[in-house]
């Protein structure tokens, strides 16, 4: 009698293991054909870091910049999508940060004229026509290229920070704050500089690249000042019109219509999970004062925006004090501009 009901429970097992080893090798299937397909169209790597392709973002601006799609036009706006092949425009003292992905961001300023030529997993080549580029990254692949190109130089990148700019009689300035980056002009391609660390060159329309030259200490400094400015988070408002009692945290109220839109926006706009508000000062005061006044600014900003109906557990602060500047501390615009709120969101 167990004899028998053992031969039952054994035909019973079987069509289970059957159907689970079935299964097994339709997903094992299915996850190489997906990773497959991955790898070749170039929208994730495999290797560690595990790197997945994202769209390229806007996550900063400042003034007036234009994205040209085709023949369409669009404003630059935080948190808009770009493609390959888009331009974008920057009009007078615009700044604008666009995210690749998270081990790579830019900073475009000076009136700059931009393309991105190619982006995908194995490469990022762009086209900086005007203006000036700031680049902050890790190298992501051992077989990965990231350059830049402008009417006189191609600068390839091997490092984590550089600049190019682009000035009025076309010849380009390059400046290496980490890594290195080799640079050539398109009209001699096979006469190539080698920039290290702290190094810049000149390249002039119809020579080779200039003689590596070390940058002196104030020059590393500011470009690692801009450098460190560049966004990888989105920042959906900049408010430069919030006013507080001179020396103080106290909301003027000349500020109210300003952060009464702002709180609109935060709630009619989807998908935002948690705003962090990020205080921002002048140089007038010691780095101390200044650090302390911009947290206790956000703070009341923070306080302001849960009275209009903000839950609070929504919002975080931050104080940069004078660390992130937007404009030239030595000229009255340039301290406007550094008083600032940035609301960036976080989820």
């Amino acid at each position: 009698m167990n004899a028998k009901k053992s031969k039952k429970g054994n035909k019973k097992r079987f069509p289970l293991m059957f159907l689970i080893l079935f299964l097994s090798g339709i997903i094992f299937i299915g996850a190489g054909v997906l990773a497959f397909y991955a790898k070749n169209s170039k929208l994730i790597y495999f290797q560690k870091p595990v790197i997945v392709l994202k769209q390229a973002a806007v996550t900063y601006v400042i003034g007036d910049a234009v994205i040209q799609r085709g023949n369409k036009e669009f404003k630059a706006r935080p948190g808009y999508k770009l493609k390959s092949g888009d331009t974008i425009t920057l009009k007078d003292k615009a700044i604008v940060d666009i995210k690749f992905n998270d081990q790579y961001a830019i900073r475009l300023k000076d009136k700059a004229k931009f393309t991105l030529d190619e982006f995908n997993i194995e490469k990022i080549n762009n086209t900086l026509s005007r203006g000036s580029f700031f680049a902050k990254f890790s190298k992501i692949l051992k077989n990965s290229s990231t350059s830049v190109s402008t009417p006189t130089a191609v600068a390839g990148v091997r490092g984590t920070a550089f600049a190019i700019s682009v000035n009025d009689d076309q010849s380009s300035e390059i400046k290496v704050l980490n890594g290195i980056v080799e640079a050539h002009n398109p009209l001699f391609p096979e006469e190539k500089r080698l920039l290290p660390d702290g190094y810049k060159s000149v390249v002039l329309t119809n020579e080779i690249p200039k003689e590596p030259q070390k940058m002196d200490l104030e020059e590393i400094y500011n470009l690692s000042l801009l450098i460190n400015q560049i966004h990888f988070e989105t920042v959906l408002i900049i408010l430069e019109k919030v006013e507080f009692k001179f020396g103080t945290a106290k909301i003027l109220p000349s500020a109210y219509s300003f952060l009464d839109k702002a709180a609109e926006i935060i709630k009619t706009t989807p998908g935002i999970k948690k705003i962090r508000i990020d205080g921002h000062t002048d140089n007038i005061g010691s780095d101390t004062e200044n650090q302390k006044l911009s947290e206790k600014r956000a703070l009341s900003v923070k306080n302001y925006l849960v009275q209009k109906g903000i839950k609070e557990r929504k919002l975080k602060i931050k104080g940069w004090g004078e660390l992130r500047p937007n404009g030239d501390n030595s000229t009255a615009e340039g301290r406007r501009m550094n008083r600032r709120v940035e609301f960036v969101v976080i989820n």
